[in-house]
């Protein structure tokens, strides 16, 4: 009787020992069955999938004066505390049009954050009557 109990509690740890942990959107750790094992209760917490636990990334990082730590990377981000007009995008700290020189075929439409030419329609589904805009991706 011991024994199996013995066997089962070594069995379970084992198991334990081997899962691999992700995140969910809410900031909840899930074990690798999708089973939540932590909430991230702390505003400048995160889940770790490596640990399964909830850590703040940014507690040992020290960032220069107007730059704030990023809780996801645990890295000082340039770009935390920028606003930049609607066609811009953060880069190191400065607003910049990626898709200002660049010209795309018919059908096609600048990406903001990578400047490639994309089709912005390319896996969406309109209700009747309405049509996706290439250059938003939106139905209307």
């Amino acid at each position: 009787m011991i024994t199996n109990r013995l066997i089962k509690i070594t069995i379970m740890l084992l198991i334990s020992s081997f899962m691999i942990f992700s995140c969910d959107d809410e900031n909840k750790c899930l074990d690798s069955m999708g089973f939540a094992k932590v909430t991230c209760e702390n505003d400048n917490e995160v889940c770790v999938p490596e640990t399964g636990k909830c850590e703040d990334l940014c507690k040992d990082t020290k960032c220069e004066e107007g730059i704030q730590c990023n809780k996801n990377s645990g890295e000082c981000d340039k770009c935390l505390t920028i606003t930049c007009e609607k066609n811009e995008v953060c880069d190191d700290g400065n607003c910049i049009d990626k898709c200002k020189d660049i010209s795309c075929d018919t059908g096609l439409s600048c990406d903001k954050f990578t400047g490639n030419c994309i089709d912005k329609c390319k896996g969406v589904s309109c209700d009747n009557g309405k049509s996706c805009d290439r250059e938003t991706g939106e139905c209307k």
